[in-house]
């Protein structure tokens, strides 16, 4: 049976190693280990499932409100860079070009996370943008259609008296927000059923392999083909994410919640991107 280190495993996951050892005795694995310890690909894949399910749920926390006081207050939410794009109907590396405008100079991927106070400032810039381009002429009010107050003998008088202000512009982005929405539609076990037989497919046109180890499973190959630097780590990372949430809802009879819906949608979104920019099919 295939094997994997703990700190290969700890570093694919973005956590500590000492995180999956404490949590090796929930899955039957007794035997002492350490960071270079290896465990079998089937409770790798068990620990993947456990540590995912917890970034899925993360995703659909609602941000609390950002404090603007002062600018030493920092933020401790962080929000993911393909969902803030999701939101903003933008490209993920359009807000990855804008990162270093605002002093992000750490090196970021699609999946990557950024503060919530640099997702605030990101949402202002793309709004302004769109206020620039796609104003609606009927609420373009240039400014000398303020009208002057009119005094009138025996009304009241104040600063204010007689002002009428023209109505600031609106974009089509905001009108479209001020609408109620429908309800996103969640991903059937259909679906992500068949998303996970494309990417299979798509797998198997990549892997230069002719004879594969037998019985190989898609998350040994997908981790196979990552280690053979074929795909790079984040977008096996979402490769998992859709392999996993496919077993969840077939062999665990479990519906989608609207995170893990749109967690999913993202993760293809980054396969099918990363696969446009090297000119495959998928």
């Amino acid at each position: 049976m295939n094997k994997i280190r703990i700190n290969e495993l700890a570093a694919e996951l973005k956590i500590k190693a000492h995180e999956i050892i404490d949590r090796l005795p929930e899955l039957g694995v007794t035997e002492k280990k350490t960071h270079s310890s290896s465990i079998d690909e089937d409770v790798a894949i068990k620990l993947r499932g456990i540590f995912r399910r917890q970034d899925v749920a993360g995703a659909g926390k609602v941000p609390a409100p950002a404090v603007e006081a002062s600018h030493s207050i920092g933020s401790l939410n962080k929000v993911r860079i393909n969902e803030l794009a999701h939101e903003l109907e933008v490209k993920a590396h359009e807000i990855i070009d804008r990162l270093p405008e605002l002093g992000v100079t750490e090196k970021k991927t699609h999946s990557s996370s950024i503060d919530e106070d640099v997702a605030i400032k990101l949402r202002r810039m793309f709004g302004r943008q769109v206020n620039e381009q796609d104003l609606v002429g009927a609420d373009a009010v240039p400014a000398h259609s303020i009208r002057p107050p009119v005094l009138v003998p025996g009304a009241p008088s104040g600063p204010h008296v007689g002002i009428t202000a023209a109505a600031p512009p609106t974009s089509a982005q905001q009108l479209n927000r001020a609408l109620p929405q429908p309800e996103r539609a969640l991903l059937s076990a259909s679906q992500v059923s068949d998303l996970r037989r494309r990417l299979v497919q798509f797998l198997a046109r990549l892997d230069p392999t002719v004879t594969r180890p037998p019985e190989e499973s898609v998350g040994t190959r997908i981790s196979r083909l990552s280690y053979a630097g074929l795909i790079p780590r984040e977008i096996a990372a979402t490769m998992r994410m859709v392999t996993e949430m496919r077993n969840a809802t077939e062999y665990e009879s479990k519906s989608l919640s609207n995170a893990q819906s749109a967690a999913v949608e993202a993760s293809w979104a980054a396969i099918e991107e990363w696969a446009a920019s090297r000119r495959l099919n998928i």
